[in-house]
């Protein structure tokens, strides 16, 4: 037998539970036929007692397909042949109760039948295995909250296993690198010359230690075994591979919104040398948050603007010098002195940094964090910005992203949305993965589009008129 301390942190030993039985019956299983299982079920869904009369009419088999099949089932200990009955186990059918899902058509190693896998072991055993509180009121809850609570708690507990053999991490690598995730289990006896025998007690191993699990797939009248991770892991899987950000195919239909890199920035530079040159006369305002300047200083301010291919009217460009200097005050490079728009005495020393370092002095400063632009107060938080921007992480390429695409993989727990986690919803569990409404949807496009725009983090544009943005060398060194 296998040293089964797969894990520096469990204590799975097959020798605290009738390993060989169980052993032995998934021997016995790798044989069966579709008539195998058809019998089987009729037996373990019907009474303690079944005529052969009633099995044949049932199954709609010959007396010799029959006897046959009986003959090969009744090594499993479920049943004993009488004269003209068969009398069943009600020990070894609560076994095979649990076994039999494994050839269902809808199949799922999930939760559930991690459950029903545990309770082969004698429940005092459990606490020694996986290490917790034996005077736990609900070991299985104790043992999801261990170890499959939140995906970062399994991705965690799968890294840490101290695997001592090599098919098993050989057969963990493959099947996470699968595309599918999924592997046959005829390949991997034929990659590492293994007997049947040999494959089902590592199956063994990995499932008692929630890596993966065996069932089967129907093709003709024979089964295909298998090997995937546990359901729930697996749909997560899915869920992150399918919402990969992925290029838009044709970049010639991206209209950008500028070409110049750090264009916020050197128009920030352009208006602070303006003011330094010359203070500017600002409209007056109900608020002093507004920065609107007089139509005539705005088309005098356009012509050295570096965002001039724009081709915005003159309502636009107020709005966005406007934009311009709001963020020069906030974070202390102007100031507003009797409706003009003045320079600060530290603007000098922003203005001799270079344009990265001007891009990072905006994007940590204090006052900039948080967008204050109208979103709930909840939601418009330091916390909030820095969970969108983590998101950006998963993103491979330096190509043009949708901005929905994108947003639709987004798993960051935004606004009333919690971290990703393992919950129970009926009789089913599943990783509940955070639903946004509008308003945060929009708060998420506001900080990649805008917030991260202006510190030159990403591109911004435009195709078939929806958004779009391209992660910048800037932004992938500061925030990936």
């Amino acid at each position: 037998m296998l040293d089964l301390c797969v894990s520096r942190k469990n204590k799975v030993n097959f020798a605290d539970y009738n390993y060989q039985m169980d052993l032995d019956n998934r021997l016995l299983m790798s044989t069966f036929t579709v008539q195998d299982v058809e019998v089987l079920e009729e037996i373990l869904y019907g009474s303690i007692r079944i005529p052969f009369v009633k099995l044949k009419k049932n199954l709609d088999l010959t007396d010799s397909e029959l006897a046959e099949t009986l003959q090969k089932l009744s090594q499993t200990g479920l049943f004993v042949l009488e004269d003209d009955a068969i009398l069943v186990n009600k020990e070894m059918r609560k076994y095979y109760d649990h076994q039999i899902l494994k050839f269902d058509d809808d199949f799922k190693p999930n939760m559930s039948y991690v459950q029903g896998l545990l309770r082969k072991v004698p429940i005092h055993i459990l606490p020694i295995w996986y290490s917790i509180p034996r005077s736990s009121n609900n070991i299985f809850a104790s043992m999801v909250e261990r170890y499959f609570t939140t995906p970062q708690t399994y991705e965690r507990y799968l890294l840490d296993l101290n695997l001592t053999e090599p098919v098993m991490s050989g057969i963990i690598a493959e099947l996470f690198n699968n595309r599918n995730y999924e592997l046959s289990c005829a390949e991997v006896q034929k990659k590492y010359d293994l007997s049947v025998e040999a494959l089902e007690e590592y199956m063994l191993h990995l499932e008692f230690n929630f890596v993966c699990c065996l069932s089967y797939r129907k093709e003709g009248n024979e089964w295909r075994k298998v090997i995937t991770p546990f359901h729930e892991w697996k749909e997560y899987l899915l869920f992150k591979q399918v919402h990969t950000p992925q290029p838009i195919e044709n970049e010639k239909e991206v209209v950008p919104s500028t070409d110049r890199p750090f264009h916020f920035i050197q128009d920030m530079t352009y208006l602070l040398e303006e003011i330094i040159h010359q203070p500017l006369a600002l409209q007056a305002s109900a608020t002093d948050q507004d920065f609107l300047f007089p139509e005539e200083t705005v088309k005098q301010l356009i012509i050295g603007c570096s965002g001039q291919s724009q081709k915005k009217d003159v309502l636009s460009w107020q709005l966005y010098f406007s934009r311009i200097a709001s963020r020069l005050v906030r974070i202390g490079l102007a100031i507003r002195h009797e409706e003009m728009l003045c320079p600060h005495h530290q603007a000098p020393h922003w203005l001799n940094m270079e344009v990265e370092d001007k891009a990072l002095y905006l994007y940590r400063h204090p006052e900039n964090r948080t967008l204050k632009m109208g979103f709930n107060e909840d939601l418009d938080t330091e916390r909030n910005v820095r969970e969108v921007e983590k998101g950006l992480e998963r993103i491979q390429t330096t190509g043009w992203i949708s901005v929905h695409s994108f947003l639709e993989g987004m798993i960051c727990p935004i606004g009333n949305n919690e971290s990703v986690q393992l919950v129970k919803e009926g009789p089913h569990w599943k990783y509940k993965l955070p639903s946004f409404d509008e308003e945060e949807l929009q708060f998420m496009s506001y900080v990649i589009l805008q917030r991260l725009y202006e510190v030159g983090m990403v591109a911004v544009g435009s195709c078939d008129g929806k958004d779009c943005f391209s992660l910048l060398p800037f932004g992938k060194d500061t925030l990936c």
